[in-house]
């Protein structure tokens, strides 16, 4: 997915900050995602569907975070393309992260 905006209030936050707010995102969110720091700026995100899993890794910097497709287990793949499936669950991750991140400049 493309670099999504940080709110310009937000962006003089620290980057733990913002991880926390993106980790609470999918806590609070409906998507099912569950959210792993594993570096610096680096959050591994993993969902569990019935039998089907997706992994995807959210890149955050103090002006932008990014989603970025890593890996299916039991979801059809043809080469490059996955299933619409998957990308509708990464979608609704975006969709959590943006409405955290529209509270958090709210309450700031």
């Amino acid at each position: 997915m493309l670099a999504e905006p940080i709110p310009p209030r937000l962006r003089q936050l620290s980057l733990d900050k913002l991880e926390a707010i993106v980790i609470e995102a999918t806590m609070r969110g409906s998507s099912g995602w569950v959210l792993t720091k594993t570096g610096p700026s680096v959050l591994d995100g993993r969902l569990d569907v019935k039998t089907h899993q997706v992994f995807a890794k959210v890149i955050i910097t103090q002006s932008e975070y990014s989603i970025r497709y890593d890996h299916t287990v039991n979801v059809k793949q043809r080469g490059e393309l996955i299933d619409r499936r998957a990308n509708a669950w990464l979608k609704a991750l975006d969709r959590d992260i943006k409405s955290a991140m529209a509270v958090a400049d709210l309450r700031s």
